[in-house]
């Protein structure tokens, strides 16, 4: 149409808007908006069948449109299953993992009555495989569904999405950020023997700052939980009930799998708390009941790898005096 003005290039990775206003305030449909559509990922194996205590593999493969295009982004992740079980996930394209170790699912997963939300969305190219490898928790015969829900965005080259070569090459390049769940170094499931105390410890990669959103977690029995960062900083000034402290997977006669997954409905903290790359995290664990507890936590956030900013702790202020600087509030 002659009055249409044509739309702004447009971040592609975000919700594109979809109307806009001619020149003479007519409103039409935005061109780019058919550039973005849902898009429902279903694993490649589905259902994956794992053997009891046994593992299999399954990935998330985005399907390539016109002229392998089609690039994913995933906001959200959602399984089914008849059992427990826990999942690693890694970005092969990059070589990402998105975990430090195996995670039970349901602090990972939502369903589709309540999906889990990434915190970050996860950039998957076209053809790409999201590799998932999962362990069966169960100690049964266990058939796993997964699927993700994103938006797919066809052909990326295209003018009128206002989509160019270098937005997709800097996605693929830029490690940037992603999803990312820190769980402890002892594997998915951890116990604490009757009336006793025990102490886990969870390690930050070396090679990315961990931005965390908060604490989930899938207990037997409640237990207290104290939290020390690095050579015994606090995290808080006493031990507490983990059911005070963290969104907690509950089953629920009527749902889905009988659960309602702690990362369908989480607990986020009012601000991230940021962990320097190579950190270990220790928790200690205090079972105050007269039967074994058997527990997963997961602390979910953001592996972040752009380097630190330099160590300004303070500069000069008028007439002499020091405040504090920028830099110091961007640590926290």
């Amino acid at each position: 149409m002659a009055n249409e003005v044509a739309a702004p290039a447009v971040n592609p990775f975000a919700n594109i808007p979809l109307l806009v206003r001619g020149p003479n305030g007519q409103t039409f449909i935005n061109r780019a908006k058919y550039a973005q559509k849902v898009f429902h990922l279903q694993a490649e194996s589905y259902p994956c069948t794992v053997t009891s205590s046994g593992r299999n593999r399954t990935s998330l493969l985005p399907p390539a449109d016109q002229g392998g295009d089609g690039d994913l982004e995933l906001y959200y992740l959602m399984a089914s299953s008849t059992g427990a079980f826990s999942v690693s996930l890694n970005l092969t394209t990059l070589n990402r993992r998105l975990m430090n170790g195996p995670v039970e699912s349901s602090l990972i997963f939502g369903n589709g009555t309540l999906p889990s939300r990434l915190l970050s969305p996860l950039f998957i190219p076209a053809t790409t495989t999201l590799d998932i490898e999962l362990n069966d928790l169960s100690v049964g015969s266990n058939e796993i569904k997964i699927a993700g829900l994103g938006h797919q965005i066809v052909d990326p080259m295209a003018n009128f999405s206002g989509i160019t070569a270098l937005d997709r090459r800097g996605r693929l390049l830029d490690p940037m950020k992603h999803p990312f769940w820190l769980t402890t170094d002892n594997g998915a499931q951890v116990t604490i023997a009757a009336n006793s105390s025990a102490t886990y410890t969870l390690s930050v990669p070396s090679v990315a700052d961990f931005n965390c959103w908060g604490l989930l977690h899938r207990t037997t029995a409640d237990y207290t939980i104290q939290l020390f960062e690095g050579n015994r900083r606090r995290l808080m000034n006493a031990a507490t009930n983990i059911s005070q402290l963290s969104s907690k997977t509950l089953s629920v006669t009527g749902m889905p799998d009988n659960l309602v997954p702690a990362a369908s409905m989480p607990m986020y903290w009012p601000f991230t708390h940021l962990f320097q790359r190579g950190t270990t995290i220790s928790a200690v664990l205090t079972n105050p009941t007269g039967s074994e507890i058997t527990t997963s936590i997961a602390f979910p956030g953001e592996l972040v790898y752009y380097p630190p900013c330099p160590p300004i702790l303070s500069q000069p202020g008028p007439a002499g005096a020091v405040v504090p600087s920028p830099y110091a509030r961007q640590a926290r």
